[in-house]
């Protein structure tokens, strides 16, 4: 035998070995079972109130990676859940539900594709133009009731994201229009937590506009939510805002701004639309990981004026602010009741000699604000320096800033000091 067909004999059974050693593509992948949580607050379709809704639980495949049909989805258990009435909350097993299986319109299995599986989540692509994956109670299919469904156009629900804990036209919730989410999402959307506090926030009418800055110094991409409250803690339904973010300007309507922050990445919110009312609170900062910013309040009456607003993100139940009320100055103050429930804050006042002015109670609804001059609300500050102290009684903390008028016209911000 020569060395060559030596060689080619070797090399035949190395050939065969490694084609005896690849697995059996006919050998059934481990199933995955993947984390679901979304949320959506919205008045669409319910109009107001606004409805909060959550669907929750898990997705279990056959541990396809890549596109996700159907035929892949092994089971489910997906709480829908009424945040507002527990009473209409749903839940979706394998045994009493199905995957929403319009698609396109023409019968297509998870239509477009949309639905797509890593080692580590579940994600639908909305800029996948026939995209669309739902499951809904089967004795219920293609009604408006229990069902949660993502659609990029309208097929088989809405287009956007859809819950329905009992019936769409009265408890259920849609993220649709400019609301909708944008390209590839994850199903299962970061916890948020609260990051800090913007303890005012004035907007609208011929008068004020603010503008929001909030940015990720982290190495972690971060969602956030911020949430407009106004002065009795309702969120405001009609508000119109803009966002800028990577360079793209989009208009948003409605009381909360959602985004994912990249590493070192920032969101621009601006509002103030001088066709629509004055909107006068405070705004919540939600976050999945660590988030800075600030607002810039201005006044466009008389001679242009600002202030600044820092996240305040040491939350206490305490606040001390410095004040002046002479030689024709006058400060105000804002504050921001971070409680759901209402809360009674105590104002204890002390002149510059460190003697005391007395105290005063001041009521704020749950996820209230407040603002106001001091020599109106605490006439005993009036023609005197010293330090007021806020002390609120709710579980959820305090966030103000004071507001510093001089005699031209102008005014400019001063900060508290939590303790």
């Amino acid at each position: 035998m020569t060395l060559r067909n030596e060689v080619c004999r070797l090399a035949g059974f190395l050939m065969i070995a490694l084609a005896a050693a690849q697995p059996s593509s006919s050998v059934a992948r481990a199933n995955v079972t993947y984390t679901v949580n979304i949320n959506i607050t919205s008045s669409d379709p319910t109009g107001n109130p606004l409805q909060s809704d959550t669907v929750a639980g898990t997705i279990t495949t056959d541990g396809t990676i890549g596109t996700i049909l159907a035929h892949n989805i092994k089971s489910w258990d997906l709480r829908l859940i009424d945040l507002l009435n527990s009473a209409n909350n749903f839940e979706l097993t394998t045994a009493n539900s199905e995957v929403v299986e319009d698609g396109d319109g023409a019968g297509q299995q998870i239509g477009g594709g949309g639905l797509t599986a890593t080692a580590s989540g579940l994600f639908f692509d909305f800029s996948n133009a026939k995209a669309e994956f739902g499951l809904q109670a089967s004795d219920a299919l293609y009604s408006g009731y229990h069902y949660f469904c993502l659609s990029s156009g309208l097929y088989a629900c809405a287009a956007g994201e859809s819950i329905s804990p009992n019936d769409i036209s009265t408890d259920g919730v849609i993220a649709t229009g400019t609301a909708a989410p944008v390209g590839n999402q994850p199903l299962n959307v970061p916890t948020l937590a609260r990051a800090g506090a913007l303890a005012h926030i004035a907007a609208g009418g011929p008068q004020w506009t603010t503008t929001i800055t909030i940015f990720n110094p982290s190495t972690s991409s971060a969602a956030v939510s911020v949430v407009f409250h106004q002065d009795d803690g309702s969120i405001p339904a009609a508000m119109s805002v803009t966002t800028t973010q990577q360079g793209i300007t989009q208009a948003v309507s409605g009381g909360t701004v959602n985004a994912t922050l990249n590493p070192n990445a920032s969101l621009l919110i601006s509002a103030g639309d001088p066709s629509q009312p004055l909107v006068a609170g405070w705004a919540d900062v939600l976050s999945s990981g660590s988030v800075a910013g600030f607002a810039i309040f201005q006044s466009a009456v008389g001679t242009p004026s600002e202030g600044t607003v820092p996240l305040q993100t040491q939350l206490t139940s305490t606040l001390v602010l410095p004040y002046d009320n002479t030689n024709g100055f006058v400060m105000g103050v804002a504050l921001a009741n971070l409680s759901s429930s209402s809360a009674t804050i105590t104002a204890t006042m002390w002149d510059d000699g460190g003697n005391s002015l007395g105290s005063q109670p001041i009521a704020i609804a749950g996820s209230g604000h407040a603002s106001f001059v001091l020599t109106t609300q605490l006439p005993a500050t009036a023609g005197k320096r010293g330090i007021i102290r806020f002390e609120s009684d709710g579980t959820g903390g305090l966030s103000g800033i004071g507001l510093r008028f001089s005699p031209l016209g102008t005014f400019t911000s001063v900060p508290t000091v939590p303790q």
